[in-house]
């Protein structure tokens, strides 16, 4: 089973993001074995840049998916205003930028890809996978839930791409974490509850070991 587990780099002022500290605690439990020898997982963090540019974040995951070729590809992103883990369902085909990539680009109601539906399923975010990371996190007092908008930043464009891309050759999920305690310390709670990546990382473990044992 070989898996793609992509997160981002900071953006938004912040110096951190704890979709890729995730990413790297998910990386550290598979050195360790955690996740069973017959697991391949291969770690990458996105920068935060819209388009199909080299240095873009679609550009840089069709090469990972590319040289890989996993059967499943789980994206994670920051969403600050978030109170839980969200398994995102639906990617629409919509690139709205409320704030700038990290190239300084804005986009307003431009398509992800033009000529393609307004909005995609991922098939991967299953009812079984939202009760496994629930277990998971059950006892740090952190909640996961289904979500039907992954927003119109780079989380919705590169879970958009990857999907529409898949022509059933994998899968793709994107799992959105809140941001952490100390990111909400500097710019306040911006409406979501903050959690440890410590935690959101338990999550995204029990999700990959739940597609991996299907």
């Amino acid at each position: 089973m070989r898996i793609v587990v992509s997160g981002f780099e900071p953006f938004g002022g912040s110096e951190l993001n704890p979709s890729a500290e995730v990413v790297r605690r998910v990386m550290a439990a598979h050195a360790d074995r955690a996740l069973g020898r017959e697991l391949a997982l291969h770690g990458i963090t996105l920068p935060v840049v819209g388009g199909v540019r080299p240095g873009s974040a679609r550009h840089a995951i069709r090469a990972a998916i590319a040289e890989f070729r996993p059967q499943t590809v789980i994206c994670l992103g920051e969403a600050a205003t978030r109170a839980s883990i969200c398994i995102e369902r639906i990617a629409f085909n919509e690139r709205s930028y409320r704030i700038a990539d990290n190239s300084g680009s804005r986009i307003a109601s431009a398509p992800v890809v033009r000529g393609a539906p307004k909005c995609l399923r991922s098939t991967a975010a299953h009812p079984g996978m939202l009760r496994a990371m629930r277990l998971a996190v059950r006892a740090h007092g952190a909640t996961v839930r289904m979500s039907d908008d992954a927003g119109r930043f780079l989380c919705n464009e590169v879970l958009f791409d990857c999907l529409h891309r898949a022509r059933g050759v994998y899968e793709a999920v994107f799992i959105h974490v809140p941001q952490t305690p100390a990111q909400a310390r500097v710019r306040g709670s911006c409406g979501g509850i903050p959690l440890p990546a410590a935690i959101s990382a338990r999550a995204a473990i029990a999700a990959i070991r739940w597609l991996a044992q299907r």
